[in-house]
């Protein structure tokens, strides 16, 4: 279901469309859905939401998504989000939508993998030399005892294929908030 708030003194407005799935860091399919996510908005200008909504269409300057899944319990989420102007809220959301439904009817490419296992690597090298990107990895104090296996696993990307990466993304386009 949609939901709009009204915000008529705001030049931009905010769009956000979620999914909740039954996922832990420690899932097997979870580096195949941070892959996903990576090549859809999480990879910032090169992802699909930006190439599509900012570079090919012009009609936000910032389109991506995140993907998180839960250290304790069996609860993820994906959530795609862009910045616009209120009267482009039509082709934003068509202009998601397509995104969407060509990942669901196609999948990815096998270069379009490739390409974000390399980008996501060295993303997370990086983000593992700075405090405030390594801090927030760790597990909850006496939660988990096995606080490198997200990292081992998100580490290992190349262990997943086209397939495995393209299935797993079920996402619905519809459930969003404006």
């Amino acid at each position: 279901s949609n939901l709009t708030i009204e915000t008529p003194d705001k030049a931009n407005a905010f769009f956000i469309s979620g999914k909740t799935l039954k996922l832990r860091d420690d899932d097997p399919d979870f580096a195949a859905m941070e892959l996903a996510n990576y090549i859809v908005g999480g990879g910032f200008l090169n992802s699909r939401l930006m190439t599509q909504i900012r570079q090919k269409e012009g009609l936000s300057y910032f389109a991506g998504s995140q993907f998180y899944a839960s250290p304790l319990d069996q609860y993820g989420q994906f959530i795609g989000l862009a910045i616009y102007a209120p009267e482009n809220v039509a082709k934003l959301q068509a202009a998601y939508s397509a995104v969407i439904d060509s990942v669901l009817k196609n999948g990815f490419t096998a270069e379009e993998v490739a390409q974000a296992k390399d980008g996501y690597l060295q993303s997370r090298q990086l983000s593992r030399s700075q405090d405030n990107e390594l801090a927030p990895a760790l597990p909850p104090v006496g939660k988990r005892n096995d606080s490198n296996k997200p990292m081992q696993t998100v580490d290992t990307p190349g262990q997943h294929t086209i397939e495995e990466v393209s299935r797993f993304l079920k996402i619905d386009p519809k459930q969003t908030v404006k």
